[in-house]
Order: structure tokens, then sequence, then C-alpha cells
């Protein structure tokens, strides 16, 4: 291994230790109640379809419109960008193997507008190609990381998107 790849593994590795794996334990099985303890999830969820429905509409001339969700989870949100437009591919996110699963089951019947990256986030980002993502998509995550992990991210958001692409970032 050259001096590079061991750069590249420790980088990764501090990546890591940069967030939690909060959803890998028993809240990760049970994830799916979360929306019960949401008011008006169901709504905020449908919000994010709608403003994707709207951005997409000014992409006709694509044959396919990529969008990159940042913490997949169980597959609620992807659910609403699936719904968005036909034309939607989706690069679900996430480092948790028990809500990828949750949302594999959920979403079998979309499996071939769906990629599973079960990564963390920024290293997922990275190793992205620059400006080559229509819209990103994210519900619920963003406020788990670390300020400075986070701001990590967010500058990779904003590397891969397209000149006059999206970002909806649905959180608190």
């Amino acid at each position: 291994m050259d001096e590079k790849q061991l750069q590249q593994n420790n980088n990764k590795e501090e990546q890591k230790k940069s967030y939690d794996a909060r959803f890998s334990g028993e809240i990760g099985e049970e994830y799916r109640l979360f929306k019960e303890s949401v008011p008006h999830h169901e709504q905020f969820q449908d919000m994010i379809r709608d403003v994707l429905r709207d951005f997409s509409q000014r992409l006709k001339n694509l044959e396919e419109i990529k969008v990159l969700e940042v913490g997949s989870g169980t597959g609620y949100t992807t659910m609403r960008i699936l719904d968005a437009n036909p034309k939607i591919k989706v690069l679900a996110i996430d480092n948790e193997e028990k809500t990828i699963n949750q949302a594999k089951s959920i979403l079998e019947d979309f499996a071939e507008r769906i990629e599973f990256n079960e990564n963390d986030i920024l290293s997922a980002l990275e190793s992205i190609d620059e400006q080559s993502i229509d819209a990103v998509a994210s519900a619920y995550t963003l406020h788990n990381f670390q300020p400075e992990y986070r701001k990590k991210v967010l500058k990779e958001i904003a590397r891969v998107l397209r000149v006059g692409g999206l970002f909806i970032n649905a959180d608190k």
C-alpha cells in the first residue's frame, strides 16, 4: 500500500469516527416507529415529493434525473423521492445495515430505480463525480452529525450537485 492509499484509509477511519452509529441497535430495528413521534410527518414527507416534482418538471429534456439521498434510513423519504417523477433514479446512502435492509424490503418494487450505498455519507460523497447529481435530498439526517463532519458533508454536496441543482434539507 502506497502512502496516498494509506492516507486515504486513515481519512476514512477518521470520518467513521465523526458520526454516531445511532441506529445500529434496537432503535434501528424499530425505526419505522419514528414517524409516529413526529407531528405532521406525512405532510413533511409529501412536501419533499412536491418540491422534487416541481423541480423535475424543469428537467424535461433529461432521460434520467439523478437524486442522491443523504441518510436514506428505512426508505420513507426515498418513496416520496421516487414518487415525484418516474425519471428519477436514487442513490440512497446510509451506513446502517438494519435500516437499509428495511428500505430494500419496503422499496423492492422500485429496485431498478434505486442504488443503495452502505457507507458513511462523507466517504460516499467523496466517491461521486463533481457536478454529476441533479438533486440531493436529506430528511432528519444532517442534525445527527458533529459540526465539523456536517461542514465537510455540505461542502461535498455542493461539489457533486450540477449547476442549477437542488438541495432539499428537511431537518430540524
